[in-house]
């Protein structure tokens, strides 16, 4: 009998079993598997026979013992960006090179850990399978290999490894001690005491959760419901934060927490027809995405591509809170909140390295509006932190819609392509549309018109990296 679970573009778990019955748990749950990730197949794979025989009652304990990583634990350790499994030992590697050997040590026992909780391989006791990891990202999840790695809605990876274990433990009927373990396993995958749920899910060393929640209960402190381990705004904020110090993380906390909860229409309007109108494929990179967005949006609001807008105006006019508070840290700009408790609230660091000039302002409310838009469904559904730990994929579509809402690329590169005096078009054009002189030369460069190399000369002294110009 054969039975396949979930998606060969996400993840396919697909199963012939070897008999019907058997006398241990280990012969009921032989059978031979195959596995594809993001549409390739994985398993087998490596050093694994083509035809991949293995006694599956072994993948149902690893589940039972991971799960609630799987479910609660949210991205890659040390703030890494999600990428295939090679990109991210290239991105360790980059980073252990700058630590001293004991904090590089103590790392690799991290990452050590965490592939134990979040790569399928460690399941198999025996076999060198090719290593298969899945990582939640809010609302998605990276289903990653060594070679690729696909964004997937989390619910698809939840169903198809559920509905494998329980096929598992459905063959294992009450044949010996090992299938009664098994199965008390997984009928408790998910408990756990709350402070170990609100470790789990928001990253943060218990130490610094004693400092933050001080008397506190802990549940009424995360504003966590009786016995409904779901993350809330405020536990999502703190682990996109989770490298600041622990009174920055506070102070952003009780930022949020008075935030109250706002209805938004307008701006709810806006965001179902940015997500059903945001283009897919391979073909789009996430900045083009990004551009097509801050196009359509210029659209529905009746801007024409000449017309300079005011973020900030737009977001009141949406209904989005906006408040500020000043941090130690210049890395944050600011925090968002949009949940079942709290906002739409857009939190302005006054300190933020950004946030110090109109034109700055400008880029931040503009990089807050893309992920009200196009991110509250999905990797960021209740909070994001700008400066923080982020989704590659997210933080460049919200770069380019930002530059693209606030001054687009072809009024950049019509300018610069017939003027006379590129650095005081530059200004001008800064100006009128409150962007920096960067963001100014990033959309003339990317405008796509030919630009004279007297042009690209005098726009590169403009720009922070005039190697990547």
């Amino acid at each position: 009998m054969v039975e396949t679970f979930g998606e060969k573009g996400a993840i396919l778990l697909e199963v012939r079993w070897s008999a019907e019955s058997a006398a241990t748990s280990t012969d009921a749950t032989r059978g031979a598997l195959r596995l594809w990730a993001h549409g390739r197949q994985v398993w087998p794979g490596g050093d694994l026979d083509e035809d991949f025989e293995w006694t599956w009652v072994e993948f149902a304990e690893f589940l039972a013992r991971s799960w609630r990583w799987l479910l609660w634990e949210n991205g890659l350790p040390f703030e890494l960006p999600g990428g295939s499994i090679t990109q991210v030992h290239v991105d360790l590697d980059r980073r252990w090179d700058l630590l001293s050997m004991a904090a590089r040590e103590e790392e690799e026992e991290d990452l050590y850990s965490f592939e134990e909780r979040h790569d399928l391989a460690r399941a198999l006791m025996g076999a060198a399978a090719p290593s298969v990891w899945f990582v939640r990202e809010g609302n998605m999840c990276w289903v990653s290999t060594r070679e690729a790695a696909v964004l997937v809605p989390f619910g698809v990876v939840e169903e198809a490894l559920q509905g494998f274990a329980d096929a598992v433990i459905s063959r294992l009927a009450d044949v010996d001690e090992r299938a009664s373990a098994v199965r008390a396993g997984w009928d408790a995958r998910a408990h756990a005491t709350t402070g170990e749920f609100v470790a789990i899910a928001t990253g943060l060393e218990r130490g610094v959760l004693s400092q933050l929640q001080g008397d506190h209960d802990p549940a009424s402190f995360w504003e966590l419901d009786a016995d409904d381990f779901t993350v809330t705004e405020l536990m999502a904020a703190a682990r996109s934060a989770v490298a600041l110090p622990t009174t920055d993380t506070a102070q952003m906390l009780n930022a949020i927490r008075s935030a109250s909860k706002q209805e938004a229409s307008a701006l709810d309007a806006l965001s179902t027809g940015a997500l059903q109108q945001v283009p897919t494929g391979p073909e789009w990179y996430p900045y083009d995405q990004g551009y097509f967005v801050a196009d359509w949006l210029r659209a529905q609001i009746g801007a024409a591509s000449q017309d300079a807008l005011n973020p900030e105006e737009l977001l009141r006019r949406w209904d989005v809170q906006l408040q500020t508070i000043k941090l130690s840290t210049h890395a944050v700009d600011a925090v968002a909140s949009w949940g079942p408790r709290h906002g739409p609230v857009v939190i302005v660091n006054t300190a933020g390295a950004h946030n110090s000039s109109r034109q700055g302002l400008h880029a931040t409310y503009a990089h807050e509006i893309a992920h009200l838009l196009l991110d509250r469904t999905t990797a960021l559904p209740l909070a994001e932190v700008m400066g923080g730990r982020a989704v590659g994929s997210t933080e460049e579509r919200a770069r380019a819609f930002a530059a693209q809402l606030l001054l687009p690329k072809e009024v950049a590169g019509q300018a610069l392509a017939s003027t006379t005096d590129p650095a005081q078009t530059v200004r001008i054009l800064q100006r009128r549309y409150g962007v920096s002189q960067e963001i100014v030369a990033w959309q003339a460069r990317n405008s796509g018109i030919q630009l004279s190399a007297e042009v690209r000369a005098v726009l590169r002294g403009f720009v922070s990296r005039p190697w990547m110009f």
